[in-house]
C-alpha cells in the first residue's frame, strides 16, 4: 500500500472534491438540457420555469466549482509555503546545533587544560548553559514535528545510550541496575533521557539518579528515581500539553515541555509512562519494547 505525504493527501482530497463537483455539474447540465428539449412543445410557462431553474442552478454549481478550484489553489500554496518553512527551519536548526556543538567542544577543551578556579567555574557554567540551550532547541524541534513523522526503530543498548547522555551531566551520578536492549528510536530515547536527567538536576536539584530495569513480557520496565526534592505540582498535570510560564514563579518551575515530550515519544514507540512522588525525590516509570539480551549490572 502506497503511503502519501500529508501534502499529497491534501491535494488528492481537494482534487477529488473538485472532480466530483465538475462531474456533478456536467451531469446536471446534461439532464437539464434533455428535460428542456422534451418540454419545448409543452406549456410555455412550464418551459420558462424550467429554464429559470436551469440558469439559477447552473450559477450555483458554477460558483461551487469556482470555490473548489480556489480551495485547491489555496491548499497548494499553503503546502508550498509549509515546505519552504520546513526547509528553512531544518537548515537553521542544523547550523545552530553545529555552532552549539563547536562552542561546547571548545568549552570542554578549556576545562581539560585545567584553567584557574575562576575561569573553570565560568566555563563550566557556559558549558551547562549550552547543553540546556541545545536541549531546549531539540525539544522545540520535536514539538514542532508532525505527529506522523517517521520513527527509525532499531535495537539499542541501554548502557550505551545512558553513557552517551550521562556525559552531558557530569555532576549527576547515574546508576543503571541492569543491561537490556530495547527496540526504539535512538533520537527519541536520547531525548527522553536528556529531559529526565535535566529535570532531576535542574528542577529537583538531585545529584544522583537510579535507573531500575525489569523485563515484563514483550516490554522492559524502566524506573528513574532521583534523590532530589521532588515536585509540588499535581501529578495529573505532569506530562500534559505544557502551559507556558506567565509569572516569575512558574518561569522558575519550567513549562513542562520536557515531560510532555517524554510522554509523547514513549507512547509513539508503543510504551507508557507514569509519574509518582516519593519521600526521596521524584520517580518516572516507563515501558519500552524489549529485545532479549544478556543482562549484566552496570554502574555509569
Amino acid at each position: 500500500m502506497i503511503k502519501l505525504k500529508p501534502r499529497a493527501q491534501k491535494l488528492l482530497l481537494v482534487g477529488s472534491g473538485v472532480a466530483f463537483t465538475a462531474t456533478l455539474i456536467a451531469w446536471w447540465w446534461l439532464f437539464a438540457w434533455r428535460l428542456l428539449s422534451q418540454l419545448e412543445s409543452s406549456d410555455p410557462r412550464l418551459l420558462k420555469g424550467s429554464r429559470m431553474l436551469l440558469y439559477e442552478g447552473g450559477t450555483v454549481f458554477f460558483l461551487l466549482g469556482l470555490g473548489g478550484l480556489a480551495l485547491a489553489i489555496y491548499v497548494y500554496r499553503d503546502a508550498s509555503r509549509h515546505e519552504r518553512w520546513r526547509l528553512f527551519f531544518a537548515s537553521f536548526s542544523h547550523d545552530l546545533k553545529t555552532s552549539l556543538a563547536r562552542l561546547r567542544l571548545q568549552g570542554e577543551v578549556l576545562l581539560e587544560n585545567q584553567p584557574s578556579p575562576e575561569l573553570y567555574a565560568t566555563v563550566s557554567r557556559l558549558v551547562t548553559d549550552l547543553n540546556r540551550l541545545d536541549l531546549h532547541l531539540e525539544n522545540s524541534l520535536l514539538a514542532a514535528a508532525p505527529g506522523n513523522s517517521r520513527l527509525m526503530l532499531e535495537n539499542l543498548s541501554l548502557s550505551q545510550i545512558v553513557s552517551l547522555v550521562r556525559a552531558e551531566f557530569p555532576e549527576l551520578e547515574v546508576i543503571l541496575s541492569e543491561e537490556l536492549t530495547v527496540h526504539a528510536d535512538r533520537r527519541a530515547v536520547v531525548s527522553i533521557l536528556r529531559n529526565l536527567f535535566s529535570n532531576a538536576q535542574q528542577h529537583g536539584q538531585a545529584d544522583a539518579i537510579h535507573i531500575g530495569c525489569q523485563k515484563q513480557g514483550s516490554l522492559v520496565a524502566l524506573s528513574f528515581e532521583d534523590n532530589g526534592k521532588g515536585t509540588t505540582e499535581s501529578l495529573t498535570h505532569l506530562g500534559q500539553f505544557p502551559l507556558f510560564a506567565k509569572n516569575e514563579e512558574s518561569s522558575r518551575r519550567g513549562t513542562g515541555m520536557g515531560l510532555y515530550l517524554c510522554r509523547v515519544l514513549v507512547q509513539r514507540m508503543g510504551g507508557s509512562i507514569h509519574f509518582q512522588k516519593s519521600e526521596r525525590g521524584f520517580i518516572v516509570d516507563l515501558t519500552l519494547p524489549f529485545v532479549p539480551s544478556q543482562p549484566q549490572g552496570n554502574r555509569l
